[in-house]
């Protein structure tokens, strides 16, 4: 409706030959002729990268034009199928990428080729996050492989807010001509351009209250999303064909600090990521009923058949084999009405509005001011008192691990992403940077939002001391 400012984030592979240049776009140092302020910098990170990470191992970087025309490979469209175990070979059907990126890698037709440290590539990164909280984290193999849709495209990056993970595409001209008027007329087919259908469970008002039904709940929700699809009209054709093809909504969830302050659950225990566990696992059982139901009801989405819902795949590669899951099995192999489900959004400002903490977010802060729209106002816990207060902390205050085994709970059962922002102080060293991140990514994350950072010391003023 006009309210907020448009944004654009640009994803760029880490094996890209101007990745360097890439991840210096947002540097308020050097010359400003090369930077992009105003752009948010994202980083898609192959299992492979991460691999030779961990080794202090070399890294190449190639130009994809080049190695597409010259070795007719396009690495942009390959990813790991499986996960390639240790002193294992990769083989071009399981592990794609890596294969592939290997024989690239060592080919002599290739002039564009560069070999650097991947330590290097990673210290860009962290003085890039460090200074600027960007580039945003996608683990680009985690996330293709969860993909829900297999069997008619990919994922080649995430979105703004880094919860969008669907497949995508670029149009394909087929046909131009030149009309009577002198203008020059494109057909083109267009099948990938994804949208954010979202909305958020407020996890403290359904999970806080024993007389809430779940699925009742979850089943107007999902109604709402899909009726978004059907009604809305986007800018843009391909979006609108592409919503149809997918019906692909993105259900979220917002106030988990909130509803585990209540519950007496603190963020640094094995507690707070079994309980969280729960809730989700509570959540896509819901979901995957609400779903079907309207499948039954109105049919299923065009492009379901053959994909991870209908073959059981999407069990199968999550674990979710016990009995429990039979159940949800059979339903999803009957029919599906939306081809992706769930998304966690930042939900800064609507966790405002609900009296809740954002996404699935420890806080930023407990008590801390915050400007929208020219408006100053001050955030407190809405259930902040003498019982809940001992179980509010900063994100700044803990180790950023405990957030990730968090959200690595959460995203087991979430078949998109969770924007997840990783709070770090401003003292943070590449090494202690490089173990948080190498946790996200064998916990399979799939995306990193900002890297907030902060100094831990509070000055005289701060809101917070005197609250």
């Amino acid at each position: 409706l006009g309210q907020r400012k448009a944004g654009i984030a640009a994803y760029l592979p880490v094996w890209h030959y101007d990745i360097f240049d890439f991840l210096d776009l947002r540097l308020k140092t050097g010359s400003q002729e090369k930077r992009a302020h105003s752009i948010k910098t994202a980083v898609c990170v192959p299992d492979e990268f991460m691999r030779r990470l961990e080794k202090k191992e070399l890294w190449t970087i190639l130009d994809p034009y080049e190695v597409k025309k010259k070795l007719g490979i396009d690495l942009n469209r390959l990813y790991d199928k499986k996960e390639l175990k240790e002193n294992e070979e990769p083989n071009k059907e399981d592990h794609a990428f890596t294969y592939y990126y290997r024989l690239a890698e060592k080919s002599d037709l290739l002039e564009l080729r560069k070999t650097v440290k991947a330590t290097d590539i990673y210290k860009s990164i962290f003085t890039s996050r460090k200074t600027g909280g960007t580039p945003f984290i996608y683990f680009s193999d985690t996330a293709a492989r969860l993909n829900p849709n297999p069997h008619k495209g990919m994922p080649y990056g995430s979105n703004l807010c880094t919860e969008i993970i669907q497949n995508m595409d670029f149009d394909k001209i087929y046909e131009s001509e030149l009309d009577e008027k002198g203008f020059v007329v494109f057909k083109s087919i267009g099948e990938g351009l994804v949208t954010c259908n979202l909305n958020s469970l407020v996890l403290h008002n359904v999970f806080g209250n024993d007389n809430v039904d779940l699925q009742r709940v979850v089943d107007i929700q999902f109604r709402m999303l899909d009726n978004v699809i059907s009604l809305n009209r986007t800018v843009v054709e391909q979006a609108t064909h592409t919503n149809r093809l997918y019906r692909a909504v993105g259900a979220g969830a917002l106030g988990l600090a909130t509803l585990m302050a209540s519950k007496g659950i603190k963020w640094e225990s094995n507690e707070a990521s079994e309980f969280t566990e729960e809730i989700f696992k509570k959540y896509l059982k819901a979901a995957i009923k609400a779903s079907h139901k309207l499948a039954m009801e109105k049919g299923s989405y065009p492009l379901f058949e053959g994909s991870d819902w209908q073959t059981g795949e999407f069990f199968d590669k999550r674990g979710l084999v016990s009995d429990e899951w039979l159940e949800y099995r059979k339903l999803a192999s009957k029919g599906m009405r939306n081809g992706y489900l769930l998304a966690v959004a930042p939900t800064s400002s609507n966790s405002i509005i609900m009296n809740g903490s954002p996404s699935l977010d420890p806080l930023y802060d407990i008590v801390y001011r915050e400007e929208k729209s020219g408006i100053n106002m001050i955030i407190v816990p809405p259930n902040y008192n003498e019982k809940t207060k001992w179980y509010y902390k900063s994100g700044f205050q803990m180790d950023e691990m405990w957030a990730i085994k968090v959200i690595a709970a959460a995203q087991k059962y979430v078949d998109q992403g969770i924007s997840h922002n990783m709070h770090v102080l401003k003292s943070i060293k590449a090494s202690e940077l490089l173990r948080l991140d190498m946790g996200a990514w064998k916990n399979k994350l799939k995306t990193i939002y900002y890297t907030y950072s902060e100094d831990y010391e509070r000055d005289e003023n701060c809101i917070w001391c005197e609250a």
